[in-house]
């Protein structure tokens, strides 16, 4: 997008899917070398591109153990040990990750601006008092301010506080922000920041957005259905 032109928002879908379809491929033959060596393969790909999808975005990080139940669902067929060939890749990349920004900076995902992006979705949340941000200078002249500051954390971590006290001191307002807030999303805005393309193929993008937001909601009403009938997680394994 002309207003946000970063590459994750491309790599972000591209990983996601390439962590389902290489599930999909491991399949159960081990009988021969080369088929050990494939399902070795395709584990090693699972577990990279799971962790490159989950370093794209800090959020992802609350929603881990959901893709690495349904990955060791989806390889109950082999032998363990390729369960442990997909863990390796997100240990040691995502792990690592994650252990030094703890050690190093005492926060669990590498967002330190979260507070401030969610605060533009609870409008009616009074603003805490904040700590001044006086280290804020551009590293280079003529750029933004720096936003990569201890100061700026913790302002982010005081915003995250008072919007879930918020959440909890008024439930009904927060449902009635949450149910408005996926009217927005469904309205499918295509302007962002400086930019509003005038393009009449935004109307088909529009129409496959609800299409494809339709068919989520009818796939995770089936697959609570088949758990809660089966009694199992099994289904979690099936990448369709």
């Amino acid at each position: 997008h002309p207003g946000s032109p970063q590459m994750y928002d491309v790599l972000f879908p591209f990983f996601n899917l390439l962590f389902v379809v290489s599930l999909a491929h491991v399949g159960t033959d081990v009988g021969t070398p080369r088929a050990r060596a494939r399902v070795v393969l395709l584990c090693l790909l699972a577990g990279f591109s799971l962790s490159m999808f989950e370093l794209l975005r800090p959020f992802v990080f609350l929603l881990l153990p959901f893709p690495v139940l349904c990955a060791f669902q989806a390889l109950r067929g082999v032998p363990a040990r390729y369960f442990a060939c997909f863990l390796l890749p997100l240990v040691l990349i995502s792990g690592s990750w994650h252990a030094y920004i703890a050690v190093r900076h005492g926060q669990a995902t590498w967002s330190n601006h979260t507070g401030f992006n969610l605060i533009r979705a609870w409008p009616m949340v009074e603003l805490p008092p904040l700590v001044p941000e006086s280290n804020d200078l551009p590293v280079v002249p003529g750029r933004e301010p720096n936003l990569n500051t201890k100061e700026h954390a913790e302002n982010s971590r005081i915003l995250q506080a008072s919007i879930l006290e918020f959440i909890v001191t008024h439930p009904r307002e927060s449902a009635e922000n949450i149910a408005y807030r996926m009217y927005q999303f469904l309205k499918v805005p295509t302007q962002l920041h400086f930019c509003d393309p005038p393009y009449p193929e935004i109307q088909l993008y529009r129409i496959l957005v609800w299409l494809g937001f339709l068919s989520i909601v009818l796939n995770l009403l089936q697959l609570g259905a088949v758990v809660v009938e089966s009694r199992s997680l099994e289904s979690l394994g099936e990448p369709v």
